[in-house]
């Protein structure tokens, strides 16, 4: 597809009425701030589903011990993880969806973050989400869940953060 006939879509997008955002997550930015930070730079208004578990789960928060097994049952949860973004057009049913990448890339191709230089700029995006990723997983596993943090630190600044 041309970049005219993207913006032409995206055009179409932006005269039709808002679709229903609600993304779905623990009290905790975790894995759902970048797709948090995606919305908020798209200009995507969306609604936030805070789970907690059992008698954690305070006011207005979904107790995620009841939601789970109901999410994989009835298919919202199909993984029986969050986050989820469940995405509600005017004239389609809701499309829930599960996986922070999967989430991320839906809202890149939803909102023209995609596919503007054709599939060798879209795998240039993808490499980039994929680095990102392999240094969040290793800041969790090597500074947030460990012990040992500040001996950590300048190793994990030294091996896996970018020049």
């Amino acid at each position: 597809m041309g970049v005219t006939l993207q913006l032409l879509a995206l055009a179409a997008l932006a005269a039709a009425a808002p679709p229903r955002v609600e993304l779905t997550y623990f009290k905790t930015r975790g894995l759902a701030e970048p797709i948090r930070l995606a919305l908020h730079d798209a200009g995507v208004a969306f609604e936030e589903v805070v789970v907690e578990t059992g008698d954690r789960a305070e006011f207005g928060e979904v107790d995620w011990d009841i939601a789970k097994p109901e999410g994989i049952a009835s298919g919202d949860l199909p993984f029986g993880q969050v986050p989820r973004l469940s995405f509600k057009d005017e004239h389609e049913p809701v499309h829930n969806i599960v996986q922070s990448r999967a989430i991320l890339q839906f809202v890149g191709r939803r909102y023209g973050y995609y596919s503007f230089g054709g599939e060798r700029s879209d795998s240039v995006i993808d490499m980039v989400m994929s680095a990102c990723e392999d240094i969040s997983k290793a800041f969790s596993s090597q500074l947030v869940y460990n012990d040992d943090f500040e001996a950590n630190k300048k190793q994990y600044f030294e091996e896996y953060m970018p020049q």
